[in-house]
């Protein structure tokens, strides 16, 4: 009795020395903070941008940029001018926006060029603001977001359709801003984009993306249609409606006007769709054929054989047509590699003629030259010896065998060397 208790109480004391514990990780990030530490700074930064080369169908032809802080988001609005009225418009409307996503700035950094109006304009938010160094834009983080925004959206321009009106460029600038936000992780929380920490995880089944500026046929609805009126109407993408579920905002070539379409077709230039050729359509035949065949004829009666022979002559037909079209390219291939001997061949004989050539025209300037030195010996052997006798008759006439056995050499080296020219 006292070993059970003894092992009892054992039991307890290593129960509670071997009890489970749970762990929690605590991950440490540094966030900006006032110089006592109390609070999060909310900063923003603005600035404008240069005029834009092209004049928008809206009228606008400068950008304002605002970039939030602790989102590292940027945000961006199209201006007239740079006027005050207009500066203090496109101000109110980025605030606006943050105040809708739940961030309220209290405090503003921004250039030195500032009317009275935008002044007033921050104050009436509740944003203290400072201004940076005379020409030291450099302390402005709103300059960096600026070049950030202007290679995001020249790279959209150039995939654009060739001929799509420049004067689109501030219709398609809300959505330009949409995918860069969700490309740049957020300061605060690096796990999520600039994008989700702002307004949520952007849902690709309600607003779908399409390349910006693509050429598109857009379905015409019958209500909004002549009753023998073409059913689509061309136009360009200008982007995915947010309002509206799976719906995209095109603009109409023929009225010059916005459109939310439901059905749009995409004339990419690069994204194509592959093309289909008879012999495949012809393989996908053969192949569902056989597949149905398969399905419904029994595998032991007297038909199989003949089910048989059915596939294997729409196979044949299809592997024929395939190696028709293989052996169109295989001559294709010797016919350039003949081609390409042919040449070579023929400039191994134009170097060997010439050689021959030149080898008959060396070997007939020796000839004459040596006639030429045989006919001087002749002739002065002549003058020395004034009496003919029958020993210098006979080498005369030894002498003259030899000029014509010459002559007869020389004129057959001369028509040899003519045919060879010609």
């Amino acid at each position: 009795m006292e070993d059970d208790v003894e092992q009892d109480a054992h039991y307890k004391q290593s129960s509670q020395v071997y009890k489970k514990s749970k762990t929690i990780m605590v991950r440490v990030m540094q966030i900006d903070v006032d110089d006592e530490g109390k609070e999060l700074l909310r900063l923003i930064y603005t600035d404008g941008t240069g005029r834009f080369p092209k004049q928008s169908r809206t009228g606008m032809n400068y950008i304002m940029v605002l970039a939030e802080n602790d989102s590292d988001a940027i945000l961006v609005e199209a201006m007239r001018n740079r006027s005050a009225g207009e500066m203090v418009r496109a101000y109110s409307v980025l605030i606006g926006r943050l105040h809708a996503c739940g961030i309220f700035p209290t405090k503003q950094v921004l250039d030195n060029e500032i009317s009275k109006e935008y002044k007033e304009a921050i104050a009436s938010f509740g944003i203290a603001y400072e201004l940076v160094p005379p020409h030291n834009h450099e302390r402005n983080k709103a300059e960096r977001a600026i070049q950030t925004f202007k290679n995001h959206f020249v790279s959209i321009l150039c995939g654009a359709d060739k001929d799509f009106p420049l004067y689109l460029w501030s219709d398609i600038l809300r959505q330009a801003e949409h995918t860069l936000n969700l490309l740049r992780p957020s300061r605060r929380i690096p796990a999520v984009s600039a994008y989700a920490y702002m307004y949520g995880q952007h849902n690709y089944d309600r607003n779908p993306f399409a390349p910006l500026g693509c050429k598109v046929e857009a379905h015409m609805m019958p209500s909004t249609r002549d009753t023998w009126a073409e059913h689509t109407a061309s136009g360009y993408y200008i982007g995915s409606s947010p309002e509206h579920y799976r719906c995209h905002v095109v603009y109409i070539t023929a009225t010059r006007s916005l459109r939310v379409c439901q059905t749009v077709f995409f004339k990419h230039k690069y994204l194509t769709q592959p093309s289909f050729t008879t012999n495949d359509a012809l393989l996908l035949a053969a192949d569902r054929l056989t597949a149905a065949i398969k399905g419904v004829v029994p595998t032991t009666t007297s038909t199989q054989a003949g089910v048989q022979q059915l596939l294997d002559i729409f196979k044949s037909q299809a592997n024929g047509a395939k190696n028709e079209i293989t052996a169109q390219r295989v001559q294709m291939a010797d016919a350039a590699a003949q081609r390409v001997l042919d040449e070579s061949t023929a400039n191994e004989i134009a170097r060997a003629e010439t050689a021959t050539q030149r080898v008959l025209e060396e070997r007939m300037e020796k000839e004459v030259f040596q006639v030429i030195t045989d006919d001087d010996h002749t002739e002065e052997a002549d003058s020395s010896v004034p009496m003919i006798t029958q020993e210098h008759r006979m080498g005369t006439h030894e002498h003259e065998g030899e000029d014509e056995n010459q002559e007869g050499l020389f004129q057959g080296m001369g028509r040899g060397w003519r045919s060879s020219a010609q």
